[in-house]
């Protein structure tokens, strides 16, 4: 969707990124990793002719938060709104949806909040992967030990308790395989959520620094808006249910990866009062004396 006019202040080389763009297809795995987003029809990449505001945007956020202007520029055709910034690939990606539903501002905000990750780069990768391997040493260090070492040296494994107290019925219930397997996944992906949310807090900051915090504020709205609408479409048939997926996910991501939208918003609009405080002071101490 062509958005409408809107100021650009571009300087010269974001200017020549924006005009020297090519399209690129998407490769396999940006199409699986759209896929993951539920409900794609199809994805395409970017063009000047349709896109060309969503690439003076992307542009623009590169600029100035000097991160490496995106190789490809994809669009997914579904009717979720969504958008990110991949690092390992240095593409990027939007749904046809949060074009349409996002005001020029707010879709602004929300490429600035995605490059902001793409600012934060293989560091993301790096502590999801540590976080997620400290998670799972933890945990397992806090297990039951299933082996042991006897007189002789050799590893046996150890006997299983008989008692009916609260720690024998423990023990036993974690030495079933399967427990301790789900045991050590809940405990990667509890300390990678953590990890996560920190750096979605921090491109959100980033976000509101190199646009506005009101304008990442009305961008969240729009999408917590959206995602109710789209429950609701889901409620009454409108729209195929994703009830199975919402479990699934909430089984094996038992903290979210993202703080809440209300948190968020919170702190976003925080910072706008303490901004237009800011602005009033030194408009104050400004002003010339009577």
């Amino acid at each position: 969707m062509q958005q409408q006019p809107y100021a650009l202040n571009l300087s010269p080389h974001a200017r020549a990124w924006v005009e020297n763009y090519k399209p690129v297809a998407p490769s396999g795995y940006e199409n699986f990793v759209s896929s993951m987003i539920g409900s794609v029809q199809k994805t395409r990449p970017a063009t000047l002719e349709k896109d060309r505001f969503l690439l003076e945007c992307l542009a623009e956020q590169c600029d100035r938060q000097e991160v490496r202007f995106p190789k490809k520029v994809f669009i997914a055709q579904t009717h979720l709104p969504n958008a990110a910034y991949l690092p390992m690939t240095h593409s990027f990606m939007a749904t046809s949806n949060i074009m349409e539903v996002m005001k020029p501002n707010e879709l602004r905000a929300v490429i600035g909040h995605e490059v902001g990750h793409g600012r934060q780069g293989g560091w993301l990768m790096l502590l999801n992967i540590a976080a997620g391997i400290l998670g799972s040493l933890l945990v397992t260090m806090c297990l039951p030990n299933l082996y042991r070492k006897n007189a002789a040296g050799e590893v046996e494994r150890t006997p299983r308790p008989q008692g009916k107290d609260i720690g024998s019925l423990t023990t036993r219930f974690f030495r079933n395989g399967f427990v301790r397997e789900m045991a050590s996944w809940y405990g990667i992906t509890v300390s990678m959520a953590l990890v996560q949310r920190q750096f979605e807090s921090d491109a959100d900051r980033r976000g509101a620094i190199y646009t506005s915090p009101q304008d990442m504020a009305d961008a969240l709205k729009a999408l917590g808006n959206r995602s109710n609408e789209i429950r609701q479409a889901e409620e009454t048939g409108k729209l195929p249910s994703r009830q199975v997926e919402r479990t699934l996910n909430k089984l094996l991501m038992p903290v979210p990866n993202h703080p809440s939208l209300e948190s968020r918003v919170e702190k976003l609009e925080r910072m706008t009062a303490e901004r237009r405080a800011i602005a009033m002071e030194r408009s104050r101490l400004l002003a010339p004396a009577l």
